[in-house]
Order: C-alpha cells, then sequence, then structure tokens
C-alpha cells in the first residue's frame, strides 16, 4: 500500500548561526519541493523562540522520503546544518487519522 508520509522535524539552532542555518534550509526547501514525490515542505519558526525551526513535510510514499532523505540537496544540509544545532535534530513520521 502506497501511503502519504508526515513528517515534523525540529531543528534547535545555535542562535548566534540563526541567519546561515535559515538560508541552509531555504536553499533545501527550494530543491525539495522539486521532488516528484514531495507533496508539501514548510519551514515554522517559534514565535517565542526564534532559532527552533519546525518542518512540516509530506511525501506521496515511503519511496519518496527515502528518495528524498538520500538525496544530495539533504547530505548537503546535514554537512552544513548539524556543526550548528544546539540539540540533535529530531524527526517524527506520524499516522494521519
Amino acid at each position: 500500500m502506497n501511503e502519504t508520509v508526515y513528517v515534523i522535524a525540529r531543528f534547535k539552532i545555535k542562535a548566534e548561526y540563526l541567519e546561515n542555518a535559515l538560508e541552509y534550509l531555504r536553499i533545501a526547501i527550494e530543491k525539495t519541493r522539486q521532488e516528484e514525490g514531495n507533496i508539501q515542505y514548510d519551514m515554522h519558526q517559534d514565535v517565542a523562540e526564534s532559532n527552533l525551526i519546525f518542518f512540516y513535510e509530506r511525501f506521496k510514499d515511503a519511496a519518496a522520503f527515502d528518495f528524498h532523505n538520500k538525496s544530495s540537496h539533504i547530505a548537503e544540509l546535514v554537512k552544513n546544518i548539524f556543526p550548528i544545532l544546539e540539540e540533535p535534530l529530531q524527526v517524527n513520521q506520524l499516522k494521519r487519522f
């Protein structure tokens, strides 16, 4: 069965690197939205804690999500953003009811 994949990703960025991180994330957004299996890829910033960034993601199926995770632009994002995270990245795959 090809079920839509829903994901929430949480990035807590070191405050002094926020602008750099936002640029890296914007590049990932632009490229991810071009992926055939991507349905939605939206970035949100916490109102009270500006260095806390959330992504709401939807992919047409597990294969599309796997393709996304193995893409060169996500590898580049990981290389650039992991060193400037204040806390480990949290990624939750969700089930819709």
